[in-house]
């Protein structure tokens, strides 16, 4: 292995001397403690109400660092890092306090590490390696972004996106426009909050399209004993029909910066295909999947010079989903529903009591489907919004947002499912946000108060407020407190158990 090494290193000394290398180094050291200061109470069919208690939710410290190697003016290579230190123990067992990986837990995330080579042929650039590519005019609500799954794991972070290892070329004759197409191998899935699995807590939850389907397996779910939820993702095999790609064509029209985008991959969040409890009494499998999806979407965004410069900004996209259902399994036989309508099944028992719980149940007929979970109708997500400097120390944002970006498809996200309708609370799976806030500065922009909101246009019970206070103790110091507060009925979207709670936090974070 040695003289390996150094014949491998005696090769690529005379390559590296003739080549200017300039080498830059940047990072930051954070800290991260957060408080849920609000109880949550969560159903459970398993084994009845849990809480989230008033607790410390996070205890993070991050150390990153980025390393960028300039090769002349030919090519560049970066590679950034992140140590994350989970702050809690993980001990559940004497022997694991033997264990530092237990005892401190930490893990390392990769945002990026490629190789970019300008003008490999005439105006063409060439980037390959673990990256983000980033498409979009909005402030981080971006529909025609579809290329890099999001990150979703820390709220207070909203927008990140995960990077992925890619081919990204870029060609820009004489900077009239730039035409962008990016390949990806390999899909790679969203990462969620860890209180995502609240939201599955209960199969009753399931978005199923087929109403007096859905009804009937709430009242029949109530039969059987509480019972334990095997809830797994399936992710597609790595092959070449289960890659992803993306063009973008872009340039400038006057004040506006313009473009037009196509991509075709998947959804990075999961939709439910099975639901099987054939194996063992009281347990359900419920597998995931990631349907397949083509994205259309342009956007655009200018400064207007006559509006004080006035910041303006519209991007929307068209996507046009995999039809979804999923397979419902019982011991004796499936779920359907028949040809004109209804809930039917083949299980005995399931006919046998269903009339008890008001159940209009039927054997299933020729042409029986199974529900429907994602239907194949396009449907729209666009963003628009403007942004003011009102005064040297005072700006503001404001967006209107059609579709969040765990909305997938036409038809409603079941809140809370109930047996009989008029119990029922959905809404449309497309809902309509304002998000706004302001920036004010002073004490010579030492001091930042910060304060920003999502508000839901038709569940007007959902809201989050997030105001925070940031003062630059020094150059490359700051400290922040703020709260992050999630405000609305349990059935609302931000008021769900699922989307975490209201916290409190302090950050400290140092940068070079």
């Amino acid at each position: 292995m040695r003289r390996a090494t150094l014949a491998v290193l005696s090769v690529l000394a005379p390559a590296a001397a003739a080549a200017q290398v300039d080498v830059a180094l940047s990072g930051a050291v954070s800290s991260d403690l957060r408080y849920r200061a609000q109880e949550e109470r969560v159903h459970d069919d398993a084994s009845g109400e849990l809480l989230l208690d008033k607790t410390f939710e996070r205890n993070e410290n991050r150390v990153s660092t980025r390393l960028t190697l300039a090769i002349g003016h030919k090519a560049q290579g970066v590679g950034e890092v992140e140590f994350v230190w989970l702050g809690f123990s993980d001990v559940g067992r004497l022997d694991d306090l033997t264990l530092a990986e237990r005892v401190d837990p930490f893990w390392i995330e990769a945002h990026a590490a490629y190789l970019e080579v300008y003008d490999l042929l005439p105006a063409l650039d060439l980037r390959v390696g673990r990256q983000v590519v980033q498409w979009g005019t909005a402030d981080q609500f971006n529909p025609t972004h579809n290329l890099n799954a999001l990150d979703l794991y820390d709220p207070l972070r909203f927008g990140l996106l995960m990077p992925n290892q890619m081919v990204r070329a870029d060609w820009h004759p004489r900077d009239l426009f730039t035409l962008t197409a990016a390949w990806v191998p390999v899909f790679r899935p969203a990462r969620l909050p860890p209180t995502a699995v609240i939201g599955l807590r209960s199969t009753e939850r399931i978005p199923i399209q087929d109403a007096e389907f859905r009804h009937s397996v709430a009242a029949l779910s109530g039969l059987a004993p509480p019972g334990e939820l095997d809830v797994r993702p399936v992710l597609p095999e790595a092959t070449l029909d289960n890659s992803q790609a993306g063009a973008r064509l872009a340039t400038r029209l006057g004040l506006f910066d313009v473009s037009g985008s196509y991509t075709i991959g998947r959804d990075d969040m999961p939709q439910p295909y099975l639901s099987d409890g054939r194996d063992a009494p009281g347990e359900t499998r419920v597998r995931l999947m990631y349907p397949r999806v083509q994205v259309v979407g342009a956007d655009l965004a200018a400064s207007l010079p006559w509006l004080a410069d006035l910041g303006v900004w519209a991007e929307g996209a068209v996507f046009f989903p995999q039809r979804v259902t999923m397979s419902v399994l019982t011991p004796q036989g499936e779920a359907k529903v028949n040809p004109d309508g209804g809930f039917c099944s083949n299980d005995p028992l399931v006919l046998l009591v269903a009339p008890s719980q008001g159940v209009n149940a039927a054997e299933c007929r020729p042409g029986a489907r199974d529900p429907l979970i994602v239907d194949d109708e396009p449907f729209v997500r666009w963003t628009v919004g403007t942004d003011y400097s009102l005064t040297s120390q005072l700006y503001a944002n404001a967006q209107w947002v059609h579709g969040f970006v765990d909305e997938f498809g036409v038809g409603q996200d079941v809140r809370v499912a109930a047996s009989r309708p008029e119990d029922e609370h959905t809404l449309r799976r497309q809902g309509d946000y304002v998000v706004a806030g302001v920036d004010h500065r002073s004490f010579s922009d030492t001091l930042l108060l910060r304060v920003f909101g999502i508000a839901g246009l038709r569940d007007p019970r959902s809201y989050v407020v997030f105001p925070q206070v940031v003062w630059s103790v020094a150059d490359g110091a700051e400290l922040t407190l703020g709260a992050f507060v999630m405000l609305g009925d349990f059935d609302s979207k931000f008021g769900d158990p699922a989307a975490g709670g209201t916290v409190v936090f302090t950050k400290a974070k140092v940068y070079f």
